[in-house]
């Protein structure tokens, strides 16, 4: 059926990545089907009808008690055999959405050979400069797809030339004083304050060279831009609150002053440190568990990009 003749031997991907959906959806349907099926039987064994009364009613106080016992015991089996196909459809829950987002990036090309369906590598652009080439000319969300690995959403800014934003920190919305599994795989939202994830930023970094743009602003209105960064391995290791790497053998950076963040002794940037939301000069009690960058100034703004170290930053 998703066969299209007219399409030079192709199957029709709208109709191959429908009926990939269908037959999982149907599976997740046929187990709560046989649940409620489960739970029905589980009511008729507790429930005997007039024609096996007198399977109850025995002569012996011994032989009635074990016919008590075991419907007992046939319904703890049945409630047990309930939470494991509830437990099964958890699982398929979690497969569909792996699935989804696997269907999401497949663009179901195939060719017939030897009656075999031969899908090819996904469509999806590996990063945002990749974009722009293909003709995007608007800021905003989209899904990328690095060189091995698995697709996921960045926000591109593509008017003021091409950038991947990978933090944003701009009105304390988003706690960033968060765990190792969080700043690894990322946390809050794209179209507000977010990390990008270190896994994310690792697949990006080691695809290609790129270069780290850093964007700040303070509360009384000055601005900075620092640009030319590499994204090369620098000897600094990232930390968290129960993760400790920074380069100080006494206390852990992170828990001190808030934030994940490559430390090196507890000094120099924290740009994940704690949002100032009153515009003030920072003292020094409060300052290194602020965002800073090499000043005692609170800043309002940060926000980091990264974009190809060969190609021009400016506009296009």
């Amino acid at each position: 059926a998703c066969y299209t003749p007219t399409t030079r031997g192709a199957f029709n991907q709208n109709c191959l990545v429908s009926a990939r959906q269908g037959s999982l959806l149907q599976l997740g349907q046929g187990l709560k089907e046989h649940i409620e099926k489960t739970k029905r039987r589980g009511t008729e064994d507790q429930s005997p009808g007039d024609g096996s009364e007198h399977v109850y009613r025995k002569t012996t106080k011994n032989r009635s008690h074990l016919c008590h016992f075991f419907p007992q015991r046939l319904l703890e089996a049945q409630n047990k055999r309930i939470d494991y196909q509830v437990d099964r459809i958890r699982q398929q829950q979690g497969k569909l959405g792996k699935q989804n987002m696997h269907l999401q990036a497949l663009q179901g090309v195939c060719t017939i050979s030897d009656g075999t369906c031969l899908s090819f590598p996904s469509e999806l652009v590996t990063d945002c400069h990749e974009l722009f080439l293909k003709g995007e000319r608007n800021n905003g969300v989209y899904a990328i797809q690095p060189r091995n690995s698995q697709p996921f959403d960045v926000f591109c800014e593509i008017t003021a030339g091409v950038k991947t934003v990978i933090q944003r920190l701009q009105d304390g919305s988003q706690n960033f004083n968060q765990l190792w599994e969080a700043y690894q795989k990322g946390f809050g939202s794209l179209k507000g304050e977010f990390w990008l994830g270190l896994d994310n930023i690792h697949t990006l970094t080691k695809q290609e060279e790129l270069t780290l743009l850093v964007e700040l602003s303070d509360w009384m209105g000055e601005a900075q831009s620092v640009h030319g960064l590499t994204t090369g391995p620098s000897g600094l290791s990232f930390s968290t609150i129960d993760r400790d790497n920074d380069l100080n053998t006494d206390i852990n950076c992170a828990k001190r002053l808030s934030g994940g963040w490559w430390f090196s002794n507890c000094g120099q940037s924290n740009l994940n440190g704690k949002y100032c939301r009153k515009p003030n000069i920072l003292q020094k009690t409060t300052a290194k568990e602020q965002m800073f960058w090499k000043t005692n100034h609170a800043l309002r703004t940060t926000v980091l990009k990264i974009a190809p170290a060969t190609v021009d930053h400016g506009y296009y």
